[in-house]
């Protein structure tokens, strides 16, 4: 038995000196105190970017039963003992998406909990308004060690569900059976895309909230239901009338829209790219003696080194 190491797989039995294995100071730690800190740290460490950015560093014990356990990573560890465990990280690639109501073009997600700044996510719909498909917006995003650590959030951006009117007085530049356009725009916030969308006059030269209610909101190229902030208020939007030649609507009239934000759809990371899946193991201590059934021992509960 040397002083440096014991044949217990525990936090007090590992190498000493495990935690010198890294050039960095950062890594490391600045004196013997925050070294042999750091050392207890990085026993059975699975938390990426603890000790060098863009990895997962861990310094393991390999027991008899890990490395006969073949449903983690012993056929990485070359021998009984401790090793030091080094996971790459890499970007997302590809995404799953599916599900989900009422999503338009444009709408957004946040990309987190990686390695590097949150990314944003642009959704792409179908023709029934479930989710397409996502795209990562301006770079490749954070970094993850497994897909699995990728948290997706939905900004929910809302969009018209129906158009409520009423007229106090006539109204004017309408005509009879006339083609009436009508565009719904953001206003104080400075986001979004506006709806628009079409509909027929009466033959008495108006139209009612019969005519606005009956209006089929969706996103293709006729009509587009719009993306509004998250925050935005049914009142504060702009509506506008126009007739097919252009001419605004006039008369006094009441026009609100109702909001509704997308509802459901899953979005989880798929393929990572970079290092992400390379993993390497570097034998520090030989210990045929190594013993699991010590008291502390150390649990691998992510699964990487199964007893």
């Amino acid at each position: 038995m040397c002083a440096q190491w014991t044949h217990n797989a525990n936090t007090t039995g590992a190498p000493k000196w495990g935690i010198y294995s890294f050039r960095s100071r950062a890594a490391r730690g600045s004196g013997q105190t925050q070294a042999a800190a750091n050392n207890v740290k990085l026993v059975a460490n699975s938390t990426a970017d603890s000790f060098t950015r863009g990895e997962v560093n861990g310094m393991f014990p390999v027991t008899p039963g890990a490395k006969a356990n073949t449903s983690g990573e012993s056929r990485k560890a070359q021998a009984l003992g401790w090793a030091l465990r080094t996971a790459g990280e890499g970007p997302v690639l590809t995404f799953n998406a599916a599900n989900g109501s009422r999503f338009a073009n444009g709408e957004t997600a946040v990309l987190s909990n990686g390695n590097g700044s949150n990314a944003t996510l642009t959704i792409t719909s179908n023709a029934t308004t479930n989710l397409a498909s996502v795209a990562i917006q301006g770079g490749p995003g954070p970094t993850y060690a497994v897909n699995t650590a990728a948290v997706v959030t939905f900004t929910r951006e809302q969009h018209v569900s129906n158009l409520n009117f009423s007229n106090s007085t006539a109204l004017t530049n309408v005509g009879n059976a006339n083609t009436i356009n009508v565009n719904i725009g953001n206003t104080g916030l400075s986001y979004g895309v506006n709806a628009f969308a079409s509909f027929l006059s009466n033959s008495t030269g108006g139209f009612t909230n019969t005519n606005t209610q009956a209006i089929a909101w969706a996103a293709n190229s006729t009509v587009n239901f719009g993306l509004f902030a998250n925050n935005q208020t049914n009142t504060a939007v702009v509506i506008t009338f126009t007739n097919a030649n252009g001419a605004v609507v006039g008369g006094t009239y009441v026009a609100t829209a109702n909001l509704l934000a997308s509802t459901g759809g899953t979005i989880t990371a798929k393929g990572l790219g970079g290092r992400a899946g390379r993993v390497t193991y570097e034998t520090l201590v030989v210990d045929r003696h190594i013993n699991a059934t010590a008291t502390s021992s150390v649990t691998n509960s992510a699964g990487i080194l199964p007893e």
